[in-house]
């Protein structure tokens, strides 16, 4: 498993709680336990949705690991890879993240 997780956030803020702010926000880098708390945290999110043609960035998570860059969204507070369109649970995503 990989060392160390390099997690940035884009529509959160940095307690994941979703804001819709296009700003990328750097989290910084985390252990293998700290990254599978952030994406049961990331989980949990509760997403806005736009009102009145409002642009909302939606809750996207960043992970960087070994190399590798990994982006995520919530389909119905479900983690899904953004490229591979799968669907993981945190402790499958973790897994994923870490190339295994």
């Amino acid at each position: 498993m990989a060392r160390t997780f390099k997690v940035s956030v884009q529509g959160l803020t940095a307690d994941l709680k979703a804001n819709g702010s296009y700003d990328e926000l750097e989290l910084g880098e985390y252990g293998p336990d700290d990254m599978l708390g952030i994406f049961i945290l990331y989980r949990a999110v509760e997403e806005v949705f736009p009102e009145n043609n409002e642009d909302l960035c939606p809750a996207s998570l960043y992970v960087e690991s070994e190399g590798k860059n990994h982006i995520f969204y919530l389909d119905n507070g479900v983690i899904t890879d953004a490229d591979s369109e799968i669907k993981y649970t945190p402790e499958e995503a973790l897994k994923f993240v870490s190339g295994q």
